[in-house]
């Protein structure tokens, strides 16, 4: 075989390598532009019809503000039971959401629990709880939970001494 023959032999070889490369180059080149057309002419930003949150998670969006406000309405160190009033709220506001307030006189006595509901602004209050002690009862701490919202709320009334004056 002469030098002539073997360039023959190898150039179709050659040509047919050519021929591929040229071809997947093309296939690539109309992938891209079929990707290309199948796109929107401007990028919308999707829509979100509705968003469903587990029903653990719902619940956990309100919150209750700590800490509570509470005012002594009557009473002292001296006598065996007073009255107080408690107030706080939730946020955001929510109505209809059961408070339960727990007051604690110090250092003894009988814990009174009470239940109110949140009002359409999210406050809530509880006017004229009596608390049972005892004479030298120096503190009622109390503690407030809302059903349906986050955190606790903790506040106190100091009774006043009269014989201090107070």
């Amino acid at each position: 075989m002469t030098d002539h023959d073997k360039q023959k032999e190898i150039k179709p070889e050659i040509e047919s390598r050519e021929k591929r490369k040229t071809l997947k180059k093309i296939g690539v080149g109309v992938g891209v532009l079929t990707g290309i057309s199948a796109l929107p002419e401007q990028w919308i930003p999707p829509m979100v019809g509705q968003m469903v949150m587990p029903a653990h998670a719902q619940t956990s969006l309100v919150s209750l503000h700590d800490p509570c406000d509470s005012v002594l309405l009557d009473g002292d160190m001296s006598t065996n039971g007073l009255h107080i009033r408690v107030s706080g709220f939730v946020t955001p506001p929510t109505a209809n959401l059961t408070a339960t307030i727990v007051c604690t006189p110090a250092p003894a006595g009988s814990v009174t629990t009470v239940n109110v509901a949140t009002a359409a602004d999210g406050t809530f209050m509880a006017d004229n709880i009596p608390i049972l002690g005892q004479a030298g009862m120096i503190r009622v701490n109390i503690t407030t939970t809302v059903s349906g919202a986050t955190g606790t709320s903790h506040c106190s009334v100091d009774v006043p001494d009269p014989s201090n004056g107070d």
